[in-house]
């Protein structure tokens, strides 16, 4: 074998001897070479080199051919290429072939804890690629597989390289190389993923939730499905600025396993606040890890600190000890006779650059911040760290509320954990999603993560996560070596619990009705029990709340709109929860939840109510206690209240994509409430009519339909009839049954005629949606001159009564009318202020509607390749909407523009479209396109 012979197969194949390149023959001699290489010391039979190379067909010379390569390849490799049997193996040196020593030292790389080696290897393995892996060579099945795998490999390597390049800080520079890659790679998650983070570090949050919409639509588009739970937490995770995602700092302590895991930013905020204030308090519910951060915070810190770092445990005194001097007995300095322990403490620190850590103070809460008080007015280099439930209240206090740990951080406490209590077994990756999930239950809290671990000997982390529900039960550990109050859950939160008065206690299990969060006013509505213990009014809640906020029983957090919401953890929920235990008290404020909850849907979806981007955000916070004041409302025997809370949320599971799941609720209801016509029945059957034809099922719509008619003629009700025709007439409309569509608008019109009352606010909401109905009905049948009549007299009505979708909507249709007739210019003018209308709304699905039109005018001015590109674009944006399943009419509209524009294009300008689509997002075309 020639010592001198080496294989490039990282790019063009290539056979280099003594540094030159020797050429290798034509494309037979490649492929077989290539399959040689690929099966490299392995043999490979003559019928399967000529069933790759020649195909199904071979012809009869093709074993002939086959000696006469192989005799050529001899001359070029020598006696690495030799007969065996009735095949031919090609002898490989390890390091002779390109592929190889690149899988070397991508298994070297990975074994590396250095992030800068990592990166180091990482770039010397991706220079040896010179291009697509055998280029050149025919794609024989062998090759094509080789390349498949190798092409992964590389892009595995590129995604570890910027790892190992993220984990080093070089998230700026990163930036534009990961754009590069992710319009290569648009499905790629786990580059998305690095481009948002490396966005995100470098200041661009926005352009890092572009990134995510970007794979999301490119995942729709090109799989049928979206981004993974890893993608999706990421996403969330930026958007509520996750801790864990902060750059790393320049240099990095390792932390020890079992004794501390993660806290990277949180250790470096806090050194910071330590660095510039005399006193931090670390703030937080019992089990978060204030003690364990407070420590490693500490132990950071001793450089700063050339006379040491003491460290006092106050939990063992009780409320009439002594603290100063506790303190004094610690740091073993004998108290003065003539003076109190204060002031010989005092004495004893002034003058040195000292860290004091006083840990557990809660329960000498008022003693602690009198002592702190005098020593820092004493002692000018003191610096004091504080661990505690609730903060000392002095001057210059810097208050660091300590979270519980962030997803990644929870995850590997928890395998540091499992080791140690299951030595040799632990956890592995198959346990990864099922350990994300444990740590999100018990809300990452430190101790009940560790409690979980200490399970682990006795239950699977299957049988824990199973058993959660009863969190408090389980999260326990008879084991020694912790306190009392640390070894279960339950003794942790009654440690707080026991400092509350008692309006605290109160309003604190009051709270537990609460599922998810909630803000201030729906906390005074529950808070308040006229008929039991203070606060009985609702307006003396707030300085309750305030102060359970303050002792880390109630958890402050901002929503989306910058208002203030509150939530119990998981775990203290269910504690508060135990301890609403008066059957009366307990009814009164879960009655007083669901009402709440029935009085916030008839808020939002008043006479005023407009779709647009923000209400869904608003209901997704009330959507916990929305679905618990309905089952509430159930199981008290009133399924009326209960729909009236679901009838109205029909566009928002709709606007969701979940518009099954709000149908499955409101046949709940319907089922609870029995045939009896009544009005609550009527709107029920209403939005199940709605929801289901939203879902496709147009049968099942208009038998609900048909029901929901008959329920509002059995009361005579002036507002359901014409709302039900209205929705039969969409239905028929929705199946291209114009005809009947016509007849069920028209009854509908002539109802409203019939009992129209000016003087209430929402008659010209339902006249202008039913003219605008009508108008469609009639483009479609043909009488676009009576179709225009009907639809201006809508657009005129729906303006007046201040109806921005009606109008929206009507102008889109007018649009549509304009196009049929032949006037394009027209039919751009509606379709324009159309999108304008819907872009104040910030109602995405009538943006998408108006931009699809608009695509259909493009088709027919004879702009195919801008048509193209929008209605791409529309249909990966419907799909992350989640709108209406597309009506009759509009699939017609769509194909044929669709059909128009490729008819048009050539093949190549197709693909440029295609793939300039990939780049436009929803906003992009709204702001070309708007007046």
């Amino acid at each position: 074998m020639r010592s001198n012979l080496r294989y490039r197969v990282l790019g063009p194949l290539e056979v280099v001897v003594g540094g030159g390149v020797v050429p290798v023959g034509g494309p037979r001699a490649s492929a077989i070479l290539s399959l040689l290489l690929v099966e490299a010391g392995g043999v490979v039979s003559r019928d399967r080199l000529v069933d790759e190379v020649w195909g199904d067909d071979p012809p009869a010379t093709a074993v002939t051919a086959l000696q006469v390569h192989v005799s050529g390849l001899r001359k070029l490799v020598g006696e690495a290429l030799r007969s065996r049997g009735a095949g031919y193996a090609l002898e490989v040196a390890p390091g002779q072939v390109d592929a190889a020593g690149f899988e070397s030292l991508l298994g070297e790389a990975r074994g590396l804890d250095d992030a800068a080696g990592r990166a180091r290897l990482l770039r010397t393995a991706l220079a040896l690629w010179r291009g697509e892996a055998f280029t050149g060579v025919p794609r024989i099945p062998a090759v094509a597989a080789a390349v498949a795998r190798l092409s992964e490999l590389r892009l595995r390597a590129i995604e570890d390289r910027v790892e190992a390049d993220l984990a080093l800080g070089r998230h700026h520079e990163l930036a534009p190389e990961l754009r590069e890659l992710t319009i290569a790679n648009p499905c790629r998650e786990r580059l998305a993923g690095q481009l948002m983070l490396a966005l995100h570090r470098g200041g661009r949050s926005a352009d890092a939730l572009g990134a995510f919409a970007q794979v999301g639509r490119a995942l729709e588009r090109e799989l049928g499905v979206g981004p993974g739970a890893d993608l999706v937490a990421l996403d969330l995770a930026i958007r509520r600025d996750d801790p864990t995602l902060a750059a790393p700092a320049p240099v990095s302590l390792p932390s020890p396993p079992g004794r501390f895991v993660g806290r990277d930013r949180e250790l470096r905020e806090t050194a910071e606040q330590l660095g510039r204030a005399s006193l931090l308090s670390m703030v937080g519910p019992g089990g978060c890890g204030k003690t364990r951060l407070a420590l490693e915070l500490a132990r950071r810190a001793l450089a700063d600190h050339p006379d040491g770092v003491r460290f006092v445990d106050l939990a063992p005194l009780e409320p009439a000890d002594d603290v100063a001097a506790a303190v004094l007995a610690a740091l073993d300095v004998r108290e003065h006779r003539e003076g109190s322990a204060a002031a010989a403490l005092a004495d004893h620190l002034r003058g040195r650059r000292l860290l004091l850590v006083l840990d557990n103070c809660e329960r000498v809460a008022e003693p602690c911040a009198e002592l702190v008080g005098q020593l820092l007015g004493a002692c000018a280099s003191l610096r004091v760290l504080v661990t505690t439930r609730q903060p000392l209240g002095l001057p210059g206090e810097v208050v660091w509320r300590v979270p519980g740990l962030a997803a990644a951080d929870a995850v590997a406490l928890l395998a540091d954990r499992a080791s140690a209590a299951l030595p040799g077994r632990g956890l592995d990756s198959r346990d990864a999603d099922l350990a994300a999930a444990v740590c999100r239950r018990v809300d990452g809290l430190p101790l009940a993560i560790e409690l979980v671990a200490a399970r682990l000997p006795s239950a699977s982390l299957g049988e824990i996560a199973s058993n959660l529900d009863r969190r408090l039960s389980l999260l326990v550990t008879t084991g020694p070596g912790r306190p009392p109050r640390h070894r279960t859950m339950r003794e942790a939160i009654a440690w707080s619990h026991a400092l509350l008065d008692g309006e605290e206690r109160a309003v604190f299990r009051r709270l537990s009705t609460f599922v998810g969060t909630f803000e201030l006013g729906a906390a005074e509505a529950v808070g308040a029990d006229p008929e039991g213990v203070a606060p009985a009014r609702p307006e003396d809640v707030m300085p309750v709340l305030f102060r359970l906020t303050d002792k880390s029983m109630v958890a402050a957090i901002s929503s989306f709109a910058g208002r203030t919401r509150y939530r119990l953890l998981d775990t203290i929920r269910e504690y508060a929860a135990e301890q609403l235990v008066d059957p009366g008290e307990s009814d009164r404020a879960r009655r007083r939840h669901a009402v709440w909850c029935r009085r916030l849907v008839r808020t939002l979806w008043g006479p005023d109510f407009v779709i647009g981007d923000v209400w869904p955000f608003i209901v997704d916070a009330e959507m916990g206690n929305l679905r618990a004041a309905v089952d509430w409302f159930l199981r008290d025997g009133e399924p009326d209240r209960a729909i009236g809370i679901i009838s109205p949320l029909w566009p928002y599971f709709w606007l969701r994509g979940i518009a099954d799941q709000g149908r499955r609720w409101l046949l709940r209801c319907l089922d609870a409430l029995g045939p009896t016509p009544t009005r609550a029945r009527g709107l029920g059957l209403r939005a199940a009519a709605h929801l289901t034809r939203h879902g496709g099922d147009l049968d099942e719509a208009e038998r609900l339909g048909e029901e929901c008619l008959a329920t509002f003629r059995a009361l005579d009700d002036p507002d359901g009839i014409p709302a039900a025709l209205n929705g039969l007439g969409i239905t028929a409309h929705a199946r291209g049954d114009y005809e009947r569509a016509l007849t069920y608008l028209r009854g509908g019109l002539e109802e409203l005629r019939r009992s129209e009352d000016l003087r209430r606010p929402d008659a010209g909401l339902a006249r202008a949606a039913t003219l605008d109905n009508i108008g469609a009905a009639l483009r479609c049948l043909g009488h676009l001159d009576e179709a225009a009549d009907t639809l201006l007299a809508a657009l005129a009505t729906a303006r007046e009564a201040g109806d921005r979708r009606s109008e929206g909507a009507t102008l889109n249709d007018l649009s549509l009318v304009a196009a049929r007739a032949g006037d394009l210019e027209g039919a751009e003018r509606w379709g324009r202020q159309s999108l304008a209308v819907y872009t104040g709304m910030r109602f995405a699905e009538g943006q998408l509607d108006a931009l699809e039109t608009l695509a259909a005018v493009e088709a027919a001015a004879g702009r195919p390749f801008e048509a193209l590109q929008m209605l791409t674009v529309v249909e990966r944006e419907r799909g992350l909407v989640g709108g209406a399943a597309l009506s009759l009419e509009r699939r017609e509209v769509r194909e044929s523009a669709l059909a128009a524009a490729l008819a048009t294009l050539s093949q190549e300008r197709r693909s440029e479209a295609l793939r300039e689509a990939r780049l436009i997002g929803r906003q992009d075309l709204v702001t070309r396109l708007a007046p």
